[in-house]
């Protein structure tokens, strides 16, 4: 039998168009775009590493949003060996 890796946070995994929770995603990164919001910039924590990663739409597979950073960190002597693979719905690129 094949086994599936488990999601991480809000994605579901398969590479492909948003669905399931990530339409909660999709629908809120659509809405900051038409609402005319820039510099949109996301903290985020409870993980044991530190990361900065760029959402490019360019590289997704739900298009309607503007780019956005992504920074995460955990305890301050959190290392940088990064998150598991990432699910491109949302186009993310590791930066750091």
């Amino acid at each position: 039998a094949t086994k599936k890796a488990g999601a991480e946070a809000i994605s579901n995994g398969d590479n492909g168009p948003a669905k399931g929770r990530e339409l909660e995603i999709a629908d809120l990164l659509r809405y900051i775009k038409n609402a005319g919001i820039t510099n949109t910039v996301w903290l985020t924590a409870d993980v044991h590493y530190t990361a900065a990663h760029y959402y490019n739409p360019d590289k997704a597979q739900f298009q309607d949003f503007n780019p956005f950073w992504e920074f995460v960190s955990g305890p301050l002597h959190a290392g940088t060996y990064g998150p598991n693979d990432f699910d491109m719905t949302f186009g993310p690129e590791l930066k750091f």
